[in-house]
């Protein structure tokens, strides 16, 4: 269920109570929200939403996304329920290693770095709160 609200002119409110609706509809949800197409949000977005889906939680729980676009400068906040995570403590990934040898993950989290102009983690009151700023 979906619920957008206008708290006031520049912010919106969008609360999943599942995310096994999936990240595509969410992602069309902030992108109509945010009146844009462009790709680099799209992507941006996309690494971090699958990111909570596949992670906040052990099975299934709620996501509420803040929006603004203050100036035109894009703003959306993810916030989740689910397990601690500080996506900005982990360490960037090494291209330069060999595929072969080369650890599992963390290129989406370096993608989301290259794509926003400024990101910020912060968990308070048990809910973890990710930043992009495009």
């Amino acid at each position: 269920m979906i619920e957008a609200t206008s708290t006031y002119k520049s912010l919106k409110q969008l609360n999943y109570s599942t995310l096994t609706i999936g990240s595509e509809k969410i992602i069309w949800d902030i992108m109509q929200a945010l009146n844009t197409d462009n790709n680099n949000i799209r992507l941006a977005l996309e690494e971090a939403i699958v990111n909570i889906i596949n992670y906040a939680y052990p099975s299934d729980g709620p996501l509420r996304v803040e929006i603004a676009n203050e100036s035109g400068t894009p703003m959306v906040t993810l916030c989740d329920s689910g397990n601690p995570f500080n996506p900005l403590e982990q360490n960037d990934t090494e291209l330069s290693d060999d595929l072969e040898t080369r650890k599992i993950g963390g290129l989406g989290i370096m993608l989301i770095k290259q794509m926003t102009s400024s990101l910020r983690y912060e968990r308070s009151l048990g809910e973890n709160r990710l930043t992009l700023v495009f």
